[in-house]
């Protein structure tokens, strides 16, 4: 059994519940109790018995599950939780021009897409314009990572009603590729009113939020660097463009 409505479905799991998002239309669902016990036995290479089966064979006919012909079980987002955060060591004082510079981003992102956008429409817009900034080495040091990522927390007072859910991490992450920084944008989902957040990491610290903002989300989704070829939308075809 494979997740999905079609490659893009993503999947995680949170409290014991497995999550399903479409990257093309942004939908969420989840399975049925009885489903759910099989697929989470799926996930963890047990067997099924004849009746988590039929759990299973329904999910197939009525909900997000496909039949392929590769036996392997789906593979769940496996990046880590986020353990820590860097709000500590935000300097006190914003840096006004990089406050200003996120929220032209964030405003002309939101004049691009809706709300409702497909959150795959919304990645790959942004994946091009970073893949091509990080085409410029400039200053890396943590300090100024530090400085952008309290920059927007600063101007978050301002940002654009109503804004995407994935736009703000978007455009940090594009931001700060124009300085050469490389943290993973995460997507994450909560259970179970099926909300959605993103944020940026770089190992187990999240650097764009507080960690109590984020740590209640499951990871369903992890955009990597987009030249290491990890990305799962194709970055690593856009640094080539």
């Amino acid at each position: 059994f494979f997740q999905g409505f079609h490659p893009h479905l993503l999947n995680g799991v949170a409290k014991g519940r497995a999550l399903f998002m479409e990257m093309l239309s942004g939908d969420y669902s989840h399975l049925d109790d009885a489903a759910n016990a099989a697929f989470l036995r799926v996930l963890d290479r047990q067997p099924v018995s004849h009746r988590e089966t039929e759990a299973l064979e329904a999910a197939v006919k009525d909900g997000p599950l496909a039949i392929v012909e590769d036996d392997a079980p789906p593979e769940p987002c496996n990046h880590p939780r986020p353990t820590r955060d860097e709000v500590a060591d935000w300097p006190r004082t914003p840096s006004y021009w990089h406050a200003w510079r996120g929220l032209r981003r964030r405003r002309g992102l939101a004049r691009r897409v809706g709300p409702d956008a497909s959150p795959f429409f919304v990645l790959w817009g942004i994946q091009n314009a970073r893949a091509a900034a990080l085409r410029k080495k400039r200053d890396v040091r943590p300090e100024v990572r530090r400085r952008i990522c309290a920059a927007y927390a600063y101007g978050d007072r301002w940002a654009p009603t109503p804004e995407h859910p994935l736009g703000r991490a978007a455009s940090m992450a594009e931001h700060l590729g124009r300085h050469g920084h490389r943290p993973d944008l995460v997507i994450g989902v909560a259970w179970p009113f099926f909300q959605m957040r993103a944020w940026l990491q770089i190992g187990d610290t999240v650097i764009s939020d507080p960690l109590d903002a984020v740590k209640g989300f499951t990871p369903i989704l992890a955009v990597a660097d987009p030249y290491d070829g990890s990305s799962p939308i194709g970055a690593s075809t856009l640094a080539d463009d």
